[in-house]
């Protein structure tokens, strides 16, 4: 009986310490399964970041930089506003009207007229009209032929760029001969119809549109500055 009594106590005993010992190790492990995934939140590198600002940046100033000229660039186009100034101002001295001995607009021209007094009489007058226009066309258009030269279209396509360079070709077509200046407007706006469609095909290249109606613009002042010139100066 004692025996029994023993063997009763140590089963007991024995139970009872199993019984704890579980119940401790599931107090361990019911709040955190061995099975559950943490997960961890992970920033991204630092340098993703700064190439993400950096594509940022620059796609907010893609149009500005496209647009707007450099200080060496804004140097240029004021020399050639400067040299169109003159050139123009010494096309229009240099003119006499045509042909002498009879009259134009109700004004006789006489065969002994000097260039002083056909750019006093004829000249001056139509300078002053175009002198603006003419002069911030070419040294706009002076900067895209200096780019186009150096193949630095910034957000342009080369046909765009190039496109927006004729401007300044026209007005030293001017120079030698009407012709030239003509041919030279005609191209600025084929070229500038071209670069126009295919933005559609090139994404990239968003501002090319700007190209035509700058064209557009110097065809405009071409016509209505020579439609005047012959009604003075005669065909």
């Amino acid at each position: 009986m004692p025996t029994k009594r023993a063997a009763d106590w140590w089963d007991s005993a024995a139970f009872s310490g199993i019984f704890l010992a579980s119940g401790f190790s599931c107090s361990q492990t019911l709040p955190y399964p061995s099975h559950q995934r943490l997960t961890q939140t992970v920033s991204p590198p630092l340098h993703t970041m700064n190439i993400s600002k950096d594509k940022l940046a620059v796609l907010k100033n893609s149009g500005k930089a496209s647009l707007s000229p450099n200080w060496i660039e804004l140097i240029l186009s004021i020399l050639i506003g400067v040299a169109t100034w003159f050139g123009l101002k010494e096309f229009l001295y240099s003119s006499l009207p045509y042909p002498c001995g009879l009259s134009i607009n109700g004004v006789s021209i006489g065969c002994d007229w000097r260039q002083q007094q056909a750019w006093e009489m004829f000249g001056k007058s139509l300078f002053l009209t175009y002198v603006i226009p003419v002069v911030l066309s070419c040294a706009i258009s002076g900067i895209f032929l200096v780019r186009s030269i150096h193949r630095d279209v910034r957000q342009f396509s080369m046909v765009a760029n190039l496109a927006l360079s004729f401007p300044i070709l026209s007005f030293i077509g001017l120079l030698f001969s009407s012709i030239f200046s003509w041919l030279f407007a005609l191209l600025g706006i084929v070229f500038a119809i071209i670069a126009t469609i295919s933005i559609r095909k090139m994404q990239s290249y968003k501002w090319d549109w700007v190209s035509f109606p700058f064209n557009l613009i110097w065809l405009v002042i071409l016509v209505l500055f020579f439609n005047q010139y012959f009604m003075l100066y005669g065909d």
